[in-house]
């Protein structure tokens, strides 16, 4: 396989136990509920129940604003979520095969430009040289590349788990403020860097290629 990876066949239980990545940086003291502004429209609870939830472990057999109907709700969105990614990756596959034909073809062309008399030895020497800096970036792209997208990947899904369960729990209030209209979220620094340790990477490999 190329980088449809694991997560291209993860089991969502998995990712849901792995991480809530909602997790509280500063409290406010709030009652359960299921009024989250975040979903509204949402099929949910009018009220927390204990409800058996094997999608978001989290809340399984506890108080929670998710009913059967947004649990199944939940599984075909992380479903769509999946086949995206899945999509995204059978491109980066494509993208892989094209980089790794890039070599040969660079070669072919160096090939005629060198046996052409009409071009003077300096400046075959400086294509020669220009040439084998591409392939070597087209080398460490598609071996690079790949991977830091995976992990990227791996972090954004891991992120929405936590996004689409935050729709079960009746704390929201806790770590959620509604301000004019607008709702603000408390969440841990780490949080952040879990994501941006996951996507940098992937930025960075660009980066490197196109320099």
């Amino acid at each position: 396989f190329f980088f449809f990876f694991a997560f291209a066949f993860l089991d969502m239980k998995f990712v849901l136990a792995a991480l809530l990545v909602l997790a509280i940086a500063a409290p406010f003291a709030a009652a359960q509920s299921c009024n989250n502004p975040l979903f509204a429209g949402f099929p949910l609870a009018t009220a927390p129940a204990v409800v058996a939830n094997n999608l978001c472990p989290q809340f399984n057999n506890k108080a929670q604003c998710c009913t059967a109907n947004t649990i199944s709700s939940l599984q075909q969105a992380f479903t769509s979520i999946r086949m995206a990614l899945k999509g995204q990756a059978d491109a980066q596959t494509t993208m892989k095969n094209a980089l790794a034909q890039m070599p040969a073809q660079l070669d072919m062309v160096l090939s005629m430009l060198t046996q052409n008399p009409a071009i003077p030895a300096d400046v075959k020497d400086k294509l020669t040289a220009a040439f084998a800096g591409v392939k070597t970036a087209a080398a460490n792209f598609a071996n690079n590349f790949p991977g830091t997208l995976s992990n990227c990947f791996k972090s954004v899904v891991t992120y929405a788990a936590g996004i689409f369960c935050f729709a079960c729990d009746a704390d929201w209030a806790t770590y959620a403020s509604v301000n004019n209209g607008k709702v603000a979220l408390q969440l841990a620094q780490s949080t952040w860097t879990a994501l941006q340790n996951g996507c940098t990477p992937v930025v960075t490999s660009m980066v490197n290629f196109v320099n």
